[in-house]
């Protein structure tokens, strides 16, 4: 009989009673449960905010490239028919003339405006 006590003592006693240290182990299961539950959501959170910014920034990114890519053609354009406009003749002169003129922001004023001052004012066309 020594011999079934010793096992009563190992594996806990088959009276049907939770022994004190059970409730321990219930609660640290719960809390651990919760920490871990906690963290992935918000690991999963960052990670839709990080996708969701990624995607606004490409987005955004590709519209600004066509947008600079647009102004700099214009500019170089403008840049181009200033450097000619002396070996352009006369009637061609007068209606670049004209067309800076219509535009209120002439294609000179363009082709010399500072990279700063063009990253502050937008190239609307």
């Amino acid at each position: 009989m020594a011999m079934i006590g010793r096992a009563d003592h190992i594996w806990g006693a088959d009276d049907g009673e939770e022994e004190p240290g059970h409730e321990q182990l219930d609660r640290e299961w719960r809390a651990r449960r919760e920490e871990h539950f906690s963290g992935g959501y918000r690991e999963g959170l960052e990670a839709g905010k990080h996708e969701t910014v990624q995607e606004g920034f490409d987005e955004g990114y590709r519209l600004g490239a066509a947008a600079g890519f647009e102004c700099g053609a214009a500019r170089g354009a403008a840049a181009t028919l200033r450097a000619l406009a002396p070996r352009l003749p006369a009637d061609l002169r007068s209606r670049l003339q004209e067309v800076e003129q219509e535009q209120g922001q002439g294609g000179q004023q363009l082709a010399d405006m500072p990279y700063q001052q063009l990253q502050q004012q937008p190239c609307d066309g």
